[in-house]
């Protein structure tokens, strides 16, 4: 099909993500969202071209169910896709997160709230992915702009930058 055929004209095709984003058209979606997703939130509006149904996509912590279900996921595309190329992470930012359902963010002693940086989770998420890639011979891409932190977007075998301007 479409892979063959870009294979065939010199051409190699990345699937498009975004690190452990989640949307209400996911399974896990109805049971796990309240204890897998990253607060505050942040979502990105999509339209589902199946269902042409306008819906959305939130980022969730690395140190949930959220990256073992992703993890599962690639490791099944590249044993079905055998002609795709990698995987290509779009918005592949570290932040704070304040859920306490999964043990992050609280009150200190002082009695001041704190949140807790998601760079660990993704680290471990992506050292997850890379050794996906490299056991199935794929290429593991990320996008990461100003928001580069090299002890987890280096684990990449490219870097797309962009957007350097996105924010301060």
């Amino acid at each position: 099909g479409y892979l063959a055929e870009r294979k065939a004209s010199g051409r190699d095709i990345f699937v498009y993500s975004m690190p452990l984003h989640i949307s209400p058209l996911d399974p896990p979606w109805d049971m796990f969202s309240g204890e897998w997703l990253k607060t505050p939130g942040i979502r990105w509006d999509f339209v589902d071209e199946t269902t042409r149904r306008r819906s959305h996509v939130v980022p969730c912590c690395g140190i949930t169910g959220a990256a073992d279900w992703h993890t599962a996921n690639a490791k099944r595309l590249f044993e079905t896709q055998p002609l795709l190329f990698g995987v290509y992470y779009d918005i592949s930012s570290i932040g704070e997160c304040t859920n306490a359902r999964h043990g992050h963010g609280g009150v200190d002693s002082f009695g001041r709230a704190y949140a807790t940086s998601t760079a660990l989770g993704m680290r471990e998420y992506f050292l997850r992915i890379l050794k996906l890639c490299r056991a199935y011979g794929r290429r593991f891409q990320v996008h990461a702009h100003n928001l580069y932190f090299p002890f987890i977007h280096s684990l990449a075998d490219s870097c797309s930058p962009g957007e350097e301007q996105y924010s301060a």
